[in-house]
C-alpha cells in the first residue's frame, strides 16, 4: 500500500471525523526503535474570537485526553496538543512506541473535547495553566520582537487574555466543532525504517 517518494500514493487518507488530509501523510524512517508523530489543523488567526477557546481546547486535550491516552497508556515518553499565534494546531508525540495507535488518539481528542466532555473545574484548571504561562515576564526585546514579527499589539493582547479568561465550556465546544472538527489535516511520522512493512494506514513511505 505504501509507495516511496517517486510515486505517492494519492488513495490514502486520514479521515478526522469529517476531514480529510490537505496532503499525502508522509512516513520517514529513520535508525530508531521509536516513534515522533506530528498533525497539523489549520484554524484561525490570532485576533478571531475562536483564538483563545482553541488555545484553551489545546491545553484540555493536552491535560486531561493526551497525557492519559498516549503517555500512560500507550507509552510515549511525551505527547499533547498546542495552538500558536499564527493559527496552527498542532498534535504531536516523542519516543513513542505506537504510531497508528497515537493518530487515532489525536483524532479522538477532538472528538473527545467537541461533545465537551470536561468539566469545569478541568476548564478553570486549563486557564490558570494559560495564563501562569501568558503573565510571565517578558523582555524588551521580546515584547518588541512579538509585535514586529507577528503582528500582535499590547491591545491585541489584552482582548486575548480577556477572551480567554471569558470563555466558556459551550465556547470550547463550539469552536473546536467549527475548526477542527471540520478541518484538513497534515500528517507526519518519523518511525524505524525497518518498519516500512507495518505501516499504518496513515502513511506512505518517503525513504
Amino acid at each position: 500500500h505504501f509507495k516511496e517518494r517517486s510515486g505517492v500514493n494519492e488513495n490514502t487518507v486520514f479521515n478526522c471525523s469529517k476531514a480529510k488530509s490537505s496532503s499525502t501523510p508522509l512516513f520517514f524512517g529513520l535508525p530508531t526503535k521509536v516513534n515522533y508523530c506530528s498533525m497539523v489543523i489549520p484554524t484561525v488567526a490570532y485576533n478571531d474570537h475562536c483564538a483563545a477557546p482553541l488555545m484553551l481546547a489545546s491545553r484540555l486535550m493536552s491535560t486531561s485526553f493526551l497525557h492519559r491516552e498516549v503517555r500512560e497508556i500507550g507509552g510515549a515518553y511525551g505527547g499533547g496538543a498546542s495552538w500558536s499565534t499564527d493559527g496552527l494546531f498542532s498534535f504531536s508525540s516523542y519516543r513513542d512506541p505506537r504510531r497508528s495507535a497515537t493518530f487515532d488518539s489525536f483524532k479522538e481528542s477532538i472528538e473527545w473535547c467537541a461533545k465537551g466532555s470536561f468539566t469545569k473545574q478541568n476548564l478553570d484548571e486549563a486557564k490558570l495553566s494559560l495564563f501562569s504561562s501568558i503573565d510571565s515576564p517578558v523582555s524588551p526585546s521580546k515584547k518588541g520582537l512579538s509585535q514586529f514579527s507577528d503582528k500582535i499589539s499590547d491591545d491585541d493582547r489584552q482582548r486575548f487574555r480577556t477572551r480567554l479568561r471569558d470563555s466558556t465550556i459551550e465556547d470550547v465546544t463550539s469552536a473546536v466543532q467549527q475548526h477542527l472538527l471540520e478541518r484538513r489535516a497534515t500528517l507526519a511520522a518519523v518511525g524505524p525504517k525497518d518498519d516500512v512493512r507495518h505501516l499504518c494506514k496513515h502513511f506512505c513511505s518517503c525513504n
